[in-house]
């Protein structure tokens, strides 16, 4: 999107640099890259597009592009520090998990820390806020849902662990916590 942000900047390139831009992306091969080229080709001639190819739309959106892909290098930056600071055993640990790569280990270290000061999985639900809410009233006892008292990313890093766990049972890497989630 980036070198061809308006479909007359793609129809003004030749065909063959557009298939050598798309060879230099990482995973493109010559093939698919003139499969790539001749859709975005056919694509442009349809297009109907509702501002100029040097209109100050276009030139915003190279910016906000430059702007993720910078915020993205940061992001990579950040990872790479924390894989420096991280507890190699506890690093290591967490990726034997199938489903479960560095950057998830990472960020699972990052939010909770040492797991081991955990004494049972109860504590560690409760810090991270999935375990649930009990409304208890004269006979009535109630569990509403989770109580959300902990840190809202470190539910997100653990839903989205469970849910790379989950995936990789499905392309054959097997695991007990998988097995677990989908029994319950």
């Amino acid at each position: 999107v980036l070198r061809f942000p308006h479909p007359d900047i793609l129809l003004e390139t030749k065909e063959a640099d557009i298939i050598d831009f798309l060879k230099g992306l990482s995973g493109i091969g010559k093939k698919r890259a003139n499969d790539i080229a001749q859709s975005l080709i056919r694509l442009a001639k349809v297009a109907c597009p509702a501002v100029k190819k040097n209109s100050a739309h276009i030139r915003g959106l190279k910016m906000a592009i430059n702007n993720i892909l910078s915020a993205e290098e940061t992001c990579q930056t950040a990872l790479k520090e924390m894989a420096k600071l991280a507890p190699k055993r506890d690093l290591e640990i967490l990726k034997s998990i199938p489903g479960i790569a560095e950057n998830t280990a990472l960020r699972i270290i990052s939010e909770l820390g040492d797991i081991r000061r955990f004494n049972n999985p109860s504590q560690l639900n409760a810090f991270v806020g999935v375990d649930p809410q009990v409304y208890e009233s004269g006979n009535l006892t109630a569990h509403l849902s989770i109580s959300k008292r902990g840190t809202a990313i470190g539910r997100k890093v653990l839903y989205l662990a469970i849910n790379q766990i989950q995936s990789a049972k499905k392309v054959g890497n097997p695991c007990h916590i998988a097995d677990y989630y989908e029994k319950r």
